[in-house]
């Protein structure tokens, strides 16, 4: 079969497996040692259609969250469906929140079975969005240890620095009471502006799930994010998963849903590195000269740029849940 052609990429080493879907680059499916720990998205049954979020872990590219506020004070129009239309150096051009790149076929540029690099160029589809020449690529890995190993990068092949946000945007599934499950920051680096306190947990269902909004943590250097489960009767805590990453912002956000009334649902909570904060394409649209904007991730010509993040399950989580059969119901 040629590896173009096929839309799924299965990946495995030992116990973990994972899918990935070539429209978007994207992760669909984490299966380590027989449990699923990615969310489901648009193929868990029990959401309603109007209500689900359908993506698992779309990747974030060029433009990690909203285009801009919508003022044409500031070069951006209200959406027009899906996109919103904004103005750079006389073009006009159309893009959604997160970018273009979740919803782009990208081409299998290697596979090794445990492994894969996709890429998408610049093309005339790309250029009505983004006003850039480009080669994007996503690499995924599984090690030895079972570590799933992320990274995206862009290489500028434009004349010109390019502005190329990154982001990452995987939903873990919470397979109990979301009520049970924080968020804790370990060996965190960070500039004196960063919110994140190391080993503080921090609630997921009151300021996530319950409220349906996020939250970004900026300012770090580097960090393991943990995602922890709290018994509710012993307060042990088992550590679920390590994210690690080097991304300057951490995003958390979960859907919105009401525990007793989607009880048995599928929860999940998102972790999402970005490398850039969110409406930077909008500065571009008040300035022509891209190096000035003050905040934004900027790639000179020639130039690579890269965001990488790294998901272990930790074992011990793995085999309590499967010795409780009750666990989670």
């Amino acid at each position: 079969m040629d590896k173009n052609k096929g839309r799924f990429i299965l990946l495995k080493n030992g116990k973990t497996q994972v899918l990935v879907d070539r429209i978007g680059a994207q992760i669909v499916a984490i299966d380590v040692d027989g449990q699923q720990i990615s969310f489901s998205g648009a193929t868990d049954p029990l959401f309603e259609v109007d209500t689900q979020w359908a993506k698992t872990a779309p990747v974030l590219f060029p433009n990690p969250g909203p285009v801009g506020k919508e003022n044409e004070k500031y070069g951006v129009l209200p959406r027009d469906g899906k996109d919103t239309t904004y103005y750079h150096n006389g073009g006009v051009y159309k893009i959604g929140q997160h970018g273009f790149a979740q919803n782009t076929e990208f081409v299998v540029q290697g596979f090794d079975g445990k492994s894969c690099v996709l890429s998408i160029d610049a093309d005339e589809e790309t250029v009505k969005h983004y006003p850039y020449d480009f080669r994007f690529y996503v690499v995924i890995d599984i090690d030895e240890n079972g570590q799933i190993n992320y990274k995206s990068a862009v290489n500028n092949l434009d004349n010109k620095p390019i502005l190329a946000g990154q982001g990452w945007h995987p939903a873990f599934k919470l397979h109990a009471d979301p009520r049970c499950y924080k968020v804790v920051f370990r060996n965190l680096e960070k500039d004196e502006s960063c919110e994140a306190e190391e080993g503080v947990l921090y609630d997921v269902y009151e300021p996530f799930i319950k409220a349906n909004k996020s939250k970004g943590f900026g300012g770090i250097k580097s960090a393991d994010v943990e995602i922890v489960y709290v018994d509710p009767v012993t307060n042990k805590q088992t550590t679920y998963l390590t994210m690690h990453t080097d991304s300057p912002n951490i995003i958390i956000w979960s859907r919105d849903k009401d525990y007793e009334e989607a009880h048995g649902h599928e929860y999940f909570l998102a972790i999402e590195p970005w490398n850039t904060t969110p409406r930077q394409i909008q500065k571009l649209t008040t300035q022509d000269k891209t190096p000035s904007i003050e905040g934004a991730r900027i790639v000179g010509v020639g130039e690579v740029d890269e965001l990488n993040a790294s998901v272990k399950v930790n074992p011990e989580y793995i085999a309590m849940l499967e010795s409780q059969a009750e666990f989670g119901k």
